[in-house]
């Protein structure tokens, strides 16, 4: 179930730009210390062109987008922390990333976008071969 505008994931670089879409629903873990864990999860679709296509594709992205979906309660947040991303390939974890951004404020009525670099995926891909 889409979210709205700004609900895809994407892959850009010299491979083009492949979308990532949203997997509902948004998932939040309230920590101890009253911070928020919020949950996103984005798969490739069928009609995707990375469909079928061999794994070491995925060295032809540099950038992974991603938009923070809070759902309704996005107007509670107030700022982001850390943001962190897992790749998975084929059922098997590919690629992790933690992001350790302070705190950032978000804006309000816009959802952020977070751009994260793929270069050890792709160091990690490269290996593989």
């Amino acid at each position: 179930m889409p979210i709205g505008p700004g609900a895809t994931a994407y892959l850009t670089g010299v491979g083009g730009r492949s979308g990532l879409d949203f997997v509902s629903p948004v998932l939040f873990r309230r920590q101890q210390d009253n911070h928020i864990v919020v949950i996103n999860t984005f798969a490739m679709g069928n009609a995707s062109d990375l469909a079928g296509r061999s794994i070491d594709t995925l060295t032809l992205f540099d950038i992974l987008e991603v938009p923070v979906q809070t759902v309704v309660w996005g107007k509670s947040l107030g700022a982001l922390n850390v943001f962190e991303a897992t790749l998975t390939l084929n059922g098997q974890v590919a690629w992790y990333y933690q992001y350790k951004m302070g705190s950032v404020t978000l804006p309000e009525g816009q959802t952020p976008q977070i751009r994260l670099p793929l270069d050890e995926l792709k160091r990690k891909i490269k290996t593989l071969q």
